[in-house]
This record gives C-alpha cells, sequence and structure tokens, in this order.
C-alpha cells in the first residue's frame, strides 16, 4: 500500500485506509446498524445473552453473526444462525450433499439436535430418522463403521436388527476381539460364543451356545450343544445333544446320542443312539459304538455295544459301593414266568441258561456231586445283624472241600457261595440215594 503526505495538513495522510483482521466479538446481545466503529468486515459476533452467571449453563439462544460491509457509518451483519438451528440446508434451501471433494457426509433435513450438559459432560443426540453406515463405496466386512471409543452403546427402546449371517460371514454377525461371538445361520439355527456354529450352514434347528461348539457343522439337523467343544466336530449328524465340555466333541456323523457331562463320550466318532450321563461317561468308546447306555464316570468299554453300563466299580474316583433300586423288593412280577437274576465278577447282571443251546459235552453227573455230602452246614449270626439267626454254609471251608463252588473277590479270597448250583447237586445225590433204596427194597421182598 502507498502513502503521501498531504499539503494540506503536514500531519495528514491521503490514500487507502489499511485493511485490518477480523475480529471474533462476544457480547450479551445482537449487533445493530451502528456497530461499526472499531469492528472490520469479517467480523464475527457471538450473541451470549442467553448465559447465566449461575449456575454456569450454555445459552439456550446464542446467535452468530458475521460483518460484512460497512457503507455510509452503516454496518450490515448477517445472522448466521445458533443454538436453534437444527436443520443443514443449502442455498436453495434443500438438503446439503456431498460436493466435488467429497468433503461433507452429513445428508437429510430431518435434523440433529444436540444438548451439551456441562456437569454429566454429556450431549445427547437425537436423530429424528435412520442412519445408514456406510461410504461412498461399500464398507467391507471387518472394517469398522462405527467406533465408540469410550463408554456403551444403549438401546432405550426399540430393537437390534441383524440379517442372516451369509456363507462367508460378512454379515449378521456380532464378534468380540475379532472372533465372531453370535450369529444366525442356516433355518432357523443359533449360535453363541467364541467360533460357535459355521458359516453356510444348510440344516434346520440348530443351538450351539459355548466356544467352537457345533464349530465344523454344515447341514445337520436339530442338534444342540451347550460348552466349549461340545459335538465341536460334527459335520452331518442329527439330533445330538452334547451338554458340557468337549461332551461328543469328535463325533462326526452320528446320530441321536445324548450326552450330558464334561468329557463324555469324547472320543466317539459316528456312533448312534448312545446316552452318556457323567462326567467322562462313555469316555473311551471310540468309533461306532452304538445303543450304550452309560451312567455315571463309567468310561464304556471299547467297541462295545448295545449294554448298559451304570455306576463305576473298583478303587476310583467316583466309585460307587452300594446299590439300592426301589420297585424292586415285595413287587410281583407281572408275567408269572420269573426267574433269579445273578451277577458275575465283571458286575454284569443276568441269569443262568439252562437250554441245551448253550450246552455241550451233556453227561449224566454220576458221582461228581458225592463232595457236597462233605460241606458243613451252620447256624450264625452276620456282625452286622448280632441279633438275627442265619444259617447257611462258609466259604473258606468250601472252598477247601469243593472249591468249583466257592466264589472268589479280587484278591483271591473266597468270598461267598454258589448256592443256586447246590440243589441239582443236592438232587444228583437224592437220585442215588433212591436207587440205593429200591435196591435195598427189591432185597428185603426177595
Amino acid at each position: 500500500m502507498s502513502l503521501r503526505r498531504s499539503g494540506v495538513n503536514p500531519l495528514s495522510y491521503v490514500g487507502v485506509e489499511a485493511t485490518q483482521p477480523p475480529q471474533f466479538e462476544m457480547h450479551g446481545r445482537a449487533p445493530t446498524a451502528n456497530d461499526y466503529i472499531s469492528f472490520n468486515v469479517g467480523t464475527i459476533w457471538l450473541d451470549i445473552s442467553g448465559l447465566s452467571a449461575s449456575p454456569k449453563v450454555l445459552p439456550t439462544n446464542e446467535q452468530i453473526y458475521m460483518l460484512v460491509s460497512k457503507n455510509n457509518r452503516t454496518a450490515t451483519w448477517v445472522n448466521l444462525g445458533g443454538g436453534d438451528m437444527e436443520t443443514l440446508t443449502g442455498d436453495a434451501g434443500g438438503a446439503v450433499g456431498i460436493d466435488v471433494n467429497d468433503n461433507i457426509n452429513l445428508f437429510g433435513s430431518h435434523g440433529i439436535n444436540t444438548l451439551g450438559d456441562p456437569v454429566t459432560n454429556k450431549i445427547t443426540t437425537a436423530i429424528d430418522n435412520a442412519i445408514t453406515l456406510g461410504d461412498l463405496s461399500a464398507i467391507g466386512a471387518g472394517s469398522s463403521a462405527l467406533d465408540c471409543t469410550t463408554g456403551d452403546i444403549n438401546i432405550a427402546a426399540g430393537n437390534l436388527h441383524l440379517p442372516d449371517t451369509d456363507n462367508a460371514g460378512e454379515k449378521g454377525v456380532i464378534t468380540l476381539n475379532g472372533a465372531r461371538m453370535l450369529h444366525v445361520c442356516g433355518d432357523r439355527c443359533l449360535f453363541v460364543g467364541e467360533s460357535a456354529g459355521n458359516f453356510g450352514v444348510s440344516g434346520q434347528g440348530n443351538v450351539g451356545i459355548g466356544a467352537l461348539s457345533l464349530g465344523s457343522l454344515t447341514d445337520g439337523e436339530c442338534n444342540c450343544a451347550i460348552g466349549h467343544l461340545a459335538i465341536a466336530s460334527n459335520t452331518t449328524g442329527n439330533d445330538n445333544i452334547g451338554i458340557g465340555k468337549g461332551a461328543i466333541d469328535s463325533i462326526t456323523v452320528g446320530n441321536r446320542n445324548t450326552c450330558v457331562g464334561v468329557t463324555g463320550g469324547a472320543l466317539l466318532l459316528t456312533g448312534d443312539h448312545n446316552l452318556l450321563l457323567g462326567y467322562g461317561a462313555g469316555s473311551v468308546i471310540n468309533n461306532a459304538e452304538s445303543n450304550n447306555i452309560i451312567v455315571g464316570s463309567n468310561p464304556g468299554v471299547v467297541g462295545e455295544s448295545n449294554t448298559i453300563r451304570i455306576g463305576l466299580n473298583g478303587n476310583h474316583a467316583g466309585q460307587q459301593n452300594k446299590c439300592f433300586i426301589a420297585g424292586v423288593r415285595g413287587i410281583t412280577t407281572t408275567v408269572a414266568d420269573a426267574v433269579p437274576v445273578l451277577i458275575s465278577s465283571t458286575h454284569q447282571l443276568g441269569v443262568t441258561s439252562s437250554s441245551r443251546r448253550y450246552k455241550q459235552n451233556i453227561k449224566d453227573m454220576a458221582d461228581e456231586s458225592s463232595v457236597v455230602m462233605k460241606l458243613r452246614p451252620v447256624t450264625f449270626n452276620f456282625k452286622s445283624h448280632p441279633d438275627v439267626p442265619a444259617w447257611g454254609l462258609i466259604a473258606e471251608e468250601v472252598a477247601e472241600v469243593f472249591p468249583q463252588l466257592a466264589v472268589y473277590n479280587e484278591d483271591g479270597s473266597a468270598e461267598t457261595v454258589k448256592y443256586h448250583e447246590i440243589a441239582v447237586l443236592l438232587l444228583n445225590e437224592l437220585q442215588k440215594m433212591s436207587k440205593r433204596l429200591a435196591v435195598l427194597e427189591k432185597k428185603l421182598k426177595g
């Protein structure tokens, strides 16, 4: 800018007025046309007349003005809006769109209303219409569209809607630390837990709750898994229930198995119709074993099917030393063909088979029963019932006289006697005695 001294007054200058930078003014009133002195074009004026002294709260009607011209000692101020502004519009009054540089990503004329609270340090934003999170190009799965760095997301009313999970898991998935945590896949299927379920499931009615539960499922139906790794390897099996960590987790195509218990049936691969109840129940069956009922911590037997095993014998954790079954004593069978039930040294219940279909080398007993006459019947009292009279044989004596008739425990000691076999031995002796009497009678008559 060029300046020169005037000839009228040696202290006067003529020329262009110096340009001053715009200012920022904050006053308790709105500007008027007379507010031109000391204000330069471009000055911003904030009307804070709504600000109270106590308590300190934000003004409710603050307005922003800009000085755009000063002509003939008259200021022209333009109201830029303020606290009451609710709608962002363009020059023509319509909604603001994206400019050529893609700088504005806020659409709509429905308004964004904010109310700040300096006490709680919160801003409440009321949005009058739906929000679609996206970009000029689609945001891919795994990329963040909404970040909440602190605090929670609360839904006071309404619902959270998710689409069905697609085969690639690119939609309809809630993740935790990068791993899928909840998704719905297939027909009426639900999977909850880290990496629970599988993408692309075509079967229906499956429920997996727990990390990796039903994690390999493809088109199996009506499976229910609850627990970490429960039924984790099943692909096409149907109607399986596994409750507990690792319950039947190796089964791949088995059907209608039910397991309740941690690691129950953990090695079973393709078996069907097994019922396993208890910690580690059926834990050693490892192939296609089927139709077993195993209750308690009994591990079962490799390769065994169509078997019921209840409880665990021997010196093990979880063993059972007594068995009480209601509905047996004092109850007459509904069909009059009952037979005695026996138990083997392996704890198997059963009956004695008498049909010749199961026997060979059949011959008369002859004198093999004679040794039974050397047994000593005794009377006694059990130590647990000292006042109750009893009678029978002494197992140790039977083992010395007739070892085949004694029953031995695990350490080889005589435990009891095969009382059910004594009858046939005595029958043979009675028949021999009857023959002798017949011979004597014949001699006496002769």
